[in-house]
């Protein structure tokens, strides 16, 4: 009986010393945050195996919510909510919420069927306005190509056409934009690029033709709305971001959230959960104190 309990008394004093040594907060204490991937059409595998066990060292169990595979029909946008809401439910707790670029969108979109269910939210280079978006991408698209002297025909027609809605022509000068290698390399810091994209197509490959099917049945800005926001929220834009910017999106984060906090991270681009991970937590740590 006397060994069993020092062996018991043992165990506690080396799960406690454990824990001071690699600061692993109290199982308790831990705080649920829900992970909304950017895209449409890419996934959260790269963050779960990148960012994961840092943010869970400090107090946050991220689960990674990826967009469902089986999409069917011409309205794939509201299947893809109707996934998300769901997901979000199913949680006994409430979470917090950090949501990266196309994911921010898709969280402000779908907000109001679980709000009672948020700590709070960090909006991570939040795409929302996808007008602005799309002309930024081409333009950026188009700077790069020419000085490689490729063509942009594809691209000047759709900046031309000032179309309001997302068709084939505005797909047609994405592909375009996106056929730069150098485009592409700009939205993450070079030393985090390799393993991001191993990782993102080792899960599924990225689809570009399911991109443009999603987009097709997705509102260029998100639905007005009657009240704003009141949870404590965080918008985390990268100073390096090619696209996305706080100028770009400010006119959509003012009108969803009551008081939304702005900061821009000099050191990082589309990717600043990525790039810097600690700074990121940081910021949400200062939130939801």
């Amino acid at each position: 009986m006397v060994k069993i309990e020092n062996n018991f008394c043992h165990n506690i004093r080396s799960q406690l010393l454990v824990r001071r040594l690699y600061a692993v907060p109290d199982e308790e204490k831990m705080i649920n945050a829900v992970y909304i991937h950017g895209g449409p059409g890419l996934n959260s595998y790269p963050e779960s195996q990148m960012i994961a066990k840092t943010f869970e060292a400090h107090g946050l169990t991220l689960h990674f919510w990826n967009q469902p595979e089986n999409l069917e029909g011409q309205d794939k946008y509201s299947q893809i909510k109707s996934h998300l809401i769901k997901y979000v439910l199913s949680f006994d707790q409430p979470v917090f919420i950090l949501a990266h670029s196309w994911g921010a969108r898709l969280f402000i979109d779908c907000v109001e069927s679980f709000e009672d269910k948020i700590l709070g939210s960090c909006l991570l280079a939040p795409a929302l306005d996808f007008k602005k978006a799309d002309i930024n991408i081409c333009k950026k698209g188009r700077e790069i190509l020419k000085s490689q002297n490729f063509d942009c025909s594809k691209i000047d027609a759709f900046i031309e056409s000032e179309s309001t809605t997302f068709d084939e022509v505005s797909a047609n000068a994405l592909t375009e934009a996106f056929s730069s290698n150098y485009f592409s390399e700009n939205f993450i810091s070079s030393s985090n690029f390799i393993d991001y994209f191993k990782l993102l197509n080792k899960s599924r490959e990225f689809n570009l033709d399911l991109m443009f099917d999603i987009r097709k049945s997705m509102p260029l800005l998100p639905a007005e709305r009657d009240n704003k926001l009141e949870h404590p929220s965080v918008a985390i834009f990268g100073a390096k971001d090619p696209v996305f910017s706080k100028s770009s999106e400010m006119k959509v984060i003012e009108e969803t959230f009551s008081n939304c906090e702005i900061i821009v991270l000099e050191n990082s681009s589309h990717y600043p959960h990525i790039e810097n991970s600690e700074v990121v937590i940081d910021n949400i740590k200062k939130l939801i104190n």
